[in-house]
């Protein structure tokens, strides 16, 4: 009689093999995922200092944000897809891998447009090696009445993860130099990658679709329901994208006026970003408490109606005092994330389990395709009505931006009803 054994990758044959309870293996993947998310806004944190250096102007300057998006939503496809034949824990650590390159590649060859557009793209193929994939990975791997909840904490491993990057990379880049900085932010991509191979043990594949086109995404397109979830996702990371890209020269523009109103409020831009986007994570854990309570769409429909006019309010704001654009923008930071989590509970319900991966790759490609969009068509709108020291022009491209975001109620009310 043979006896089966439980197969063991050969370098983790020294590894004690024990499964993480589900609560471990949540602080595990969160924990490695912030970690190799600490590079993810260190060029528009520097944004001002990049302008200077190699004189973009602000169109420009909005397509090397975009680039990261597009590497991500260029890769997305096929590294998401890959999760419905093979283990995702390995597309994870291969983009693991690559955001530990990317920043380095970043610190000694970006020169110009051109060669920071390369390693900034390469940065976001990194993302769509840890994200998407690592919401399946989780997602596979701890009860079924824990998913929404491992769905929304997940989440906010984007939240966190900017949130740390804006105020670690302002903090090297004042003590070590914008390329001192990025060489320092690949650590943790590193320690992530570490984290992942020792904790997150192989797990073979659920479902089969050996026999089908692995990027077969017609299914996932018929699907209304879920699509529209991908929808909604689209105008939430295009909102999103915008605030990180824009929202450090919005605030060294509100805070260059406060001479004129002889009041200094004594944070540094990269500070404030760093405590707005930090203030994501408790919006993301309410929202997800709400809809358990009140239908997720309205919601999400909600959300999306109030971080719009926050955004607009944050544009009328940057002549105020800054306290006042402290407090509106530290509420746009709250608003503006808060819908993540269950959004993407909300495709993980409605899309069919043996297609997981390929729903969220049509999910993540729509999302950040919108995310390298926009902050390009911002600073493009902001460069036509007349830059980002006219309080105008602010106005109007926030405007702009809240066309964009009503796409969402829309497709959700059209869409999704019951």
């Amino acid at each position: 009689m043979r006896h089966s054994k439980k197969r063991i990758p050969h370098g983790l044959a020294t590894i004690p093999m024990k499964t993480l309870p589900a609560n471990g293996l949540i602080a595990v993947m969160f924990s490695a995922t912030v970690l190799g998310m600490i590079g993810i806004v260190a060029y528009p944190a520097l944004l001002p200092t990049f302008k200077a250096e190699w004189g973009l102007s602000n169109t420009a300057a909005g397509w090397i944000s975009g680039v990261y998006f597009a590497g991500y939503a260029a890769s997305v496809p096929i590294l998401s897809a890959l999760t419905d034949r093979i283990d995702a824990r390995r597309v994870i650590l291969f983009g693991l891998f690559v955001s530990m390159i990317a920043p380095i590649g970043f610190a000694y060859t970006a020169v110009g447009l051109v060669s920071a557009s390369v390693w900034w793209g390469l940065q976001g193929v990194g993302f769509a090696g840890m994200y998407m994939p690592g919401l399946k990975a989780l997602n596979e791997r701890v009860p079924a009445e824990q998913r929404d909840h491992a769905a929304a904490i997940f989440t906010a491993t984007f939240t966190v993860g900017v949130s740390i990057s804006f105020s670690l990379t302002g903090v090297l880049a004042d003590a070590f130099g914008w390329r001192g900085a990025f060489q320092l932010l690949a650590v943790g991509p590193f320690i992530g990658l570490i984290m992942v191979v020792l904790f997150v043990h192989p797990k073979p594949r659920q479902h089969s679709l050996e026999s089908r086109p692995i990027f077969d995404f017609r299914p996932v397109l018929q699907n209304r329901r879920a699509l529209v979830h991908s929808i909604a996702y689209a105008v939430h990371n295009g909102e999103s994208a915008v605030m990180r890209a824009w929202i450090v020269a919005l605030l060294v523009f509100a805070a260059s006026n406060q001479a004129s109103l002889n009041f200094q409020f004594d944070l540094a831009p990269p500070v404030v970003a760093s405590i707005m986007t930090a203030l994501g994570l408790p919006a993301i854990l309410l929202a997800s408490k709400l809809s358990q309570h009140i239908n997720r769409r309205v919601v999400i429909m909600a959300i999306m109606a109030l971080s719009a006019a926050t955004g607009i309010a944050l544009a009328l704001s940057v002549e105020a005092t800054f306290v006042i654009v402290f407090v509106i923008a530290c509420f746009y930071g709250f608003i503006v994330t808060a819908d993540s989590g269950i959004i993407n509970a909300g495709l993980l319900a409605r899309a069919e389990p043996a297609r997981h991966g390929a729903s969220m790759a049509v999910h993540a490609m729509l999302a950040f395709s919108a995310a390298f969009i926009m902050p390009f068509v911002f600073g493009a709108v902001l460069d036509v009505a007349g830059g980002e020291n006219e309080p105008q022009a602010w106005l109007i491209a926030f405007g702009a931006m809240a066309v964009f975001v009503a796409i969402g109620p829309l497709a959700l009310f059209t869409m999704d009803r019951e």
